[in-house]
């Protein structure tokens, strides 16, 4: 199969940790390894965004699109 193409994301950093503490923080914890207070009720549980061999399993555009319409939005 040919190679996936290239997907770039640009952004503000600042604004995307804001972004984060307000909206994800909760369910991923604030060092976002998936241990937020709301994680134990959730199922599936929350990714832990430190662990490489996860971060391997998805691409760019899936961690865009989760990021951009949230879990619930993408089967979570």
């Amino acid at each position: 199969p040919a190679p996936a193409a290239k997907f770039t994301i640009t952004g503000d950093a600042a604004k995307g940790q804001e972004k984060f503490k307000l909206l994800c923080a909760s369910c991923h914890g604030e060092g976002g390894k998936g241990d937020g207070a709301a994680a134990a009720a959730l199922n599936p549980k929350p990714a832990n965004f430190t662990d490489a061999a996860h971060a391997a399993t998805v691409t760019d555009e899936y961690i865009y699109n989760m990021i951009k319409e949230g879990g619930a939005a993408n089967g979570k």
